[in-house]
C-alpha cells in the first residue's frame, strides 16, 4: 500500500501559487505599461487585496511563531503582496489627474476646446 503525504502535497500547491500568482498579474501589468492608462481599473480594489493579503502574511507569520510551519504560506503571500504593491504602482504612474478648472490660475492641461472647460470659462 503506497502512503499519500498530505503535507508534501499541501506544500506542493502552496508553491505553485506562487506561479500561477505571477501569471495572473503579468497580463495586467502588461496592459498598464502598453496603455499607459488605468482609468479603467479600480484602484479601491486593489487596495482591499492588499489589505487581505496583508492580513494572511500576518496570520502565516503568527503560525510560524506558535507552530513553526506554514512557511510557504508566507513565502506565497509576500509574494502576492509584492505583486499587488507593483500594480497599484502602475495603476497611480498611469492615472491621469481630474480635469478640474483652476479659476486663480492656468489650467493644468485641460483643453480649451472641452465643453466642461468652455462652459465653465462663460460663467
Amino acid at each position: 500500500m503506497q502512503y499519500f503525504d498530505a503535507a508534501s502535497f499541501a506544500d506542493f500547491c502552496q508553491a505553485c501559487t506562487i506561479f500561477f500568482t505571477l501569471s495572473a498579474y503579468v497580463p495586467q501589468w502588461l496592459v498598464l505599461l502598453k496603455t499607459k492608462s488605468s482609468e479603467q481599473v479600480a484602484l479601491g480594489a486593489w487596495i482591499l487585496w492588499l489589505i487581505s493579503n496583508s492580513l494572511t502574511f500576518t496570520y502565516a507569520g503568527i503560525i510560524i511563531a506558535l507552530e513553526d510551519t506554514a512557511y510557504l504560506l508566507l513565502i506565497s503571500t509576500g509574494f502576492n503582496i509584492l505583486c499587488i504593491a507593483t500594480t497599484i504602482v502602475l495603476i497611480l504612474r498611469y492615472r491621469k489627474p481630474a480635469k478640474v478648472p483652476d479659476r486663480f490660475g492656468p489650467t493644468h492641461g485641460i483643453d480649451d476646446n472641452d465643453s466642461a472647460w468652455t462652459a465653465a470659462k462663460a460663467a
